[in-house]
């Protein structure tokens, strides 16, 4: 299976299946503000981590105008389509309410 993207609530969610480590990935990539500090990025991306936990915030070194929010899903016997459903519901309405509720700075475009 490769590469499956969903706008659920106005938000683009990949999901990625690595059916080595039966993992599913769902991951959504949002915009930062070009002319943040680095500094503030990175204190609002602690924000997040340390307060959602359902979800993991990252800034890439490579791409510091991009914020990227990830959840892992384990399957071993398989996943039922309830399951990603579920997850790709909660996904996609948690994670723009933390980013909502600790961007402070209006880093995200």
């Amino acid at each position: 299976m490769g590469n499956v993207t969903v706008e659920m609530d106005s938000v683009r969610v990949t999901l990625v299946v690595d059916e080595n480590i039966k993992l599913m990935k769902f991951m959504a990539v949002f915009g930062l503000a070009d002319a943040a500090p680095l500094e503030l990025k990175h204190a609002f991306v602690n924000r997040l981590n340390e307060n959602l936990y359902f979800a993991r915030f990252s800034v890439p070194n490579v791409r510091p105008d991009l914020l990227i929010a990830d959840y892992w899903l384990p399957f071993e016997e398989g996943i039922s389509v309830f399951q990603i459903i579920s997850a790709l519901r909660w996904f996609a309405k948690i994670v723009p309410s933390a980013i909502h509720a600790y961007d402070t700075d209006h880093l995200v475009l």
